[in-house]
């Protein structure tokens, strides 16, 4: 606020009851007069009560402040313009007979540029995420015990030798010993809810076969929530939730009962069974490489009566 002028140099008082004096130097434009105020009939600017009394009518103000005029605004940018006319007219490179070359190689040395540095963002970006994951997954690994450091525990060895969404869980099942005392039946039933996704145009019920399989499957979910939580510690999801919509079918092809059956009792079709069964038997032979030897016995019985009559036939 401006409340006098002297000589040209104008004294102004702030909200916060500070005042000084300005010159045109302060300013790049005229000052444009947004309101009117009356002042205290006694003291100056230099009286604390002065400068309280007005300070309290400002703060009492509501004043918007005005749109620049067009006017002005054209007014800096030709100013702008004329000194950057100014600075090219006096650069060395103005009487340049090839300039007009030089600038169409500089624009596109500028383009290559611009272009460069959205690459080198997006590579940091991609980079930094994939870091930022590995960092994430290497946590889980050695909440779990199959990293020490940057070493391989013989958890972390059997591990290696397992594929897929449910490796995790495969390897914390064989080092609980979750397979041992299971039928070959039942050990095929049990291991197809790790492999089985639900996308049979009948939805199957999903019960398991028998009151061990029933029993096992409980366990192993209790794992598959162990390993969950560890993964929600780090943020990331790595291990695939369990499906038991196939065990009681696999279970009764395991048992030898006959396709028509089998078929009959699920409404699934032969492709869906054989396809279902030639996952689980890829994860039965992973299991057979790792595990230990009764469990290698008992995988390799589960392969052989899951892999019989069509299912075996389809893979010749």
């Amino acid at each position: 606020m401006v409340i006098s002028s002297r000589d040209g140099r104008p004294t102004v008082l702030s909200q916060d009851r500070s005042f000084f004096r300005l010159s045109t130097k302060d300013f790049e434009d005229p000052p444009a007069v947004l309101t009117r105020i009356p002042l205290p009939r006694s003291g100056s600017a230099r009286s604390a009560r002065y400068r309280r009394d007005v300070a309290a009518r400002l703060v009492s103000l509501h004043v918007k402040p005005p749109r620049p005029s067009r006017h002005r605004a054209d007014a800096r940018v030709e100013r702008e313009a004329a000194r950057l006319e100014e600075l090219a007219a006096a650069h060395p490179c103005r009487s340049c007979p090839e300039r007009a070359k030089h600038e169409r190689w500089a624009a596109r040395a500028a383009q290559l540029e611009h272009q460069l540095r959205g690459v080198e963002r997006r590579i940091q970006v991609r980079t930094e995420t994939l870091a930022r994951q590995f960092d994430r997954v290497l946590a889980v690994l050695e909440s779990l015990g199959y990293v020490e450091g940057w070493s391989i525990t013989a958890k972390g060895r059997t591990l290696a030798r397992i594929y897929g969404e449910g490796d995790l869980l495969v390897g914390e099942a064989l080092a609980s010993g979750l397979l041992e005392g299971l039928s070959a039946a039942e050990c095929a039933a049990l291991l197809s809810s790790v492999v089985y996704e639900g996308r049979e145009r009948v939805p199957l019920t999903g019960e398991m076969p028998t009151a061990e399989t029933t029993d096992r499957y409980e366990r192993l979910q209790r794992i598959w929530r162990r390993i969950r939580r560890t993964e929600d510690d780090q943020q990331v999801q790595l291990c695939r939730e369990l499906d038991a919509g196939f065990a009681t079918p696999v279970f009764h092809w395991a048992e030898g009962k006959p396709l028509e059956d089998v078929l009959l009792e699920t409404e699934m079709a032969p492709g869906d069974l054989v396809r279902n069964c030639k996952q689980l038997n890829d994860l039965l032979r992973q299991i057979e490489d790792v595990g230990v030897p009764t469990t290698r016995e008992l995988v390799r019985a589960a392969r052989d009566v899951v892999m019989r009559g069509v299912v075996a036939y389809t893979g010749v």
